[in-house]
């Protein structure tokens, strides 16, 4: 099934943006959701985190 998604947005032929599926190991997910947190809460100027900004 990804195969198929795969071929069918990449193809030169598709004519619109590419969408990019990226696997990674859970340790690194968690790792991301975590930065995503401390820059959402830097946005909302919670104290702890402006720093960030």
């Amino acid at each position: 099934m990804i195969g198929r998604i795969r071929g069918e947005v990449l193809a030169p032929e598709a004519g619109r943006p590419a969408v990019r599926l990226l696997t990674v190991p859970a340790f690194e997910l968690d790792a991301l959701w975590k930065v995503l947190e401390v820059v959402r809460r830097a946005r909302d100027g919670e104290e702890s985190a402006v720093g960030v900004l």
